[in-house]
């Protein structure tokens, strides 16, 4: 949910100022206390404060139901799709926003694009069960060879269309090979430095400076240098 929270901060503050301001729910001054990006919007930076809610329960149903009114009112005036993906690795959480951003009665006007692994459908056909909406199910199956092919020539361009075929086979011959493996093993074979390095990035969620990322790791500069390094020719390898 943070990332499609934050295209919205971006799409609302790109808004001429009284389309901005229309979106602006009852208890707009709510919305960053839960989803802080939507607090450099200019039209919630404008809202009227309200009165103080100190109990978290409170808080969290209130700031649902704003963000519910914000969609509203942004489905009353434009085309609104949100897709979200990998369903199968959210919390309770976020499948609780969910549930309640499409309850009934009165559920935004838009098109909600959610997809999962098989061990996560059923747990998403719970969670759209509960929704205010128009159900379907569609239900993806490998590419085949030739779509395999095309699709990832299209992503390398006409010129490493040869890399594409020699890609899908070497895909084909991995067999039941899960990708978790292949990045473990590639993990394995990096340096301590670099692997240090690579765990505070992953811990920490969310952007961060190499500085601090070094810091962290208690690596020195030229440690820092090296491990920087591999870490890249690590992600550019895939």
């Amino acid at each position: 949910m943070d990332s499609l929270v934050d295209r919205l901060s971006h799409l609302w503050m790109t808004l001429p100022t009284l389309e901005a301001q229309a979106l602006a729910p009852r208890e707009a001054a709510l919305l960053p206390r839960l989803f802080p990006v939507l607090g450099r919007v200019p039209a919630v930076i404008d809202a009227p404060s309200g009165r103080a809610i100190t109990d978290p329960q409170e808080l969290r149903t209130r700031a649902f139901s704003a963000l519910r009114e914000v969609l509203q009112r942004l489905g009353d005036r434009r085309r609104l799709v949100l897709v979200l993906d990998d369903l199968q690795w959210v919390d309770a959480n976020t499948r609780m926003l969910l549930s309640d951003l499409m309850r009934p009665p009165d559920a935004p006007a838009l098109l909600l694009v959610l997809s999962s692994r098989v061990e996560g459908s059923e747990a998403l056909e719970a969670l759209a069960g509960q929704m205010d909406a128009v159900r379907e199910r569609i239900d993806l199956q490998p590419l085949a060879e030739e779509a395999a092919v095309a699709l990832s020539r299209q992503h390398l361009g006409p010129a490493r269309g040869e890399l594409a075929v020699q890609t899908h086979q070497s895909a084909a011959d991995l067999g039941e090979v899960r990708l978790d493996e292949l990045v473990g093993r590639r993990i394995g074979e990096l340096p301590d430095d670099a692997r240090r390095l690579l765990e505070v990035v992953v811990i920490a969620g969310e952007p961060i400076t190499l500085r601090c990322a070094g810091a962290a790791a208690a690596l020195s500069g030229g440690a820092l240098r090296g491990a920087s390094w591999a870490r890249s020719r690590c992600r550019s390898r895939g």
